[in-house]
């Protein structure tokens, strides 16, 4: 496939890497890092294993050049100028916007019609110096995830989610992205959110009061959109979900004292404050269009 990718972040990178050593023609755009990237090429490891270089063909903004897909891995926030670019540039066939929200996809589809397909990354990743270490979070817990903006499968679904699967990037395709992309935001956001409004301070995220508040606002997160109807994405979270408060605040207590938790999802949480804050207010909005008491989630937005 003749790929764009649009985004040169800790995700952006890897992803279009590995999609080029999988053989598919790929273009990265890039603007900030441009110089340097072309220097070097893409320098990735996956973690725990050696570093290397990945050459891809570059460019500062989308030309003219047609392109079978173009993947968009960038923060919500900086999504608007990438959407008008994006929508004047017939070039491309199918776009496919792996974006946090929770607001519904009306803009996108005004920008990109029939086009956009939609989705959201199962990895993370960080800078060390000009590369790009990442992991992929387990398949059975969050692969990369993509779908109609309508619903359902389709044939271009299987296509990209094969592209992927090809570059070793685990993929599932989702009957319903709208309402999986809210359910995430109930508590990936909230999560963020909780660090954020503590400050990045680990003491206090660790904290009984401070983990009492953040399962508080998952819960009325869950609340909310059980009564605006949108039903659980995936299936299996309903089970976790329903599971009673001082469970989820004895696995939060476990969660937030991993290796992991310090040295990669506490950083990551920090670096998303506009995305976090963007997300965690359109849920908000919903919960309250729905009469459902959002305090704990008001306290979490309080920065």
């Amino acid at each position: 496939m003749r790929i764009l990718v649009f985004g040169a972040g800790a995700l952006g990178i890897p992803f279009a890497a590995l999609l080029a050593e999988a053989g598919n023609e790929v273009t990265l755009v890039a603007r900030s890092n441009h110089d340097t990237l072309v220097r070097d090429g893409l320098r990735i490891r996956r973690r725990g294993q050696p570093w290397r270089s990945v050459r891809t063909s570059m460019a500062r903004t989308v030309g003219a050049e047609p392109f079978e897909l173009a993947v968009v891995l960038v923060r919500s926030n900086h999504l608007e100028p990438v959407l008008d670019q994006l929508a004047n540039a017939p070039n491309i066939q199918d776009v496919l916007v792996m974006v946090q929200n929770a607001g519904g996809y009306d803009q996108w589809t005004a920008a990109l019609g029939d086009r956009l397909v939609v989705g959201f990354a199962g990895a993370a990743g960080n800078f060390i110096d000009q590369a790009v270490e990442y992991d992929f979070a387990p398949r059975f817990v969050q692969p990369t995830t993509i779908g109609e903006p309508t619903g359902g499968g389709s044939e271009r679904c299987e296509r990209i989610a094969g592209a992927f699967e090809s570059a070793g990037i685990p993929t599932w395709i989702c009957s319903d992205m709208n309402a999986w992309h809210k359910w995430h935001v109930a508590w990936i956001t909230a999560m963020a959110n909780s660090a954020q409004h503590a400050h990045g301070d680990l003491q206090a995220i660790r904290s009984a009061s401070h983990r009492r508040l953040t399962i508080a606002a998952i819960h009325q997160a869950t609340q909310a959109l059980s009564a605006a109807g949108v039903p659980v994405q995936p299936p299996r979270l309903g089970m976790l979900l329903g599971l009673p408060q001082p469970v989820h605040r004895g696995v939060l207590w476990l969660v937030t004292r991993l290796p992991l938790f310090e040295a990669r999802l506490l950083p990551n949480a920090m670096t998303a404050e506009a995305e976090a804050l963007a997300c965690g207010n359109q849920l908000l909005e919903i919960g309250l269009e729905h009469g459902v008491d959002m305090s704990a989630w008001q306290q979490l937005l309080q920065r």
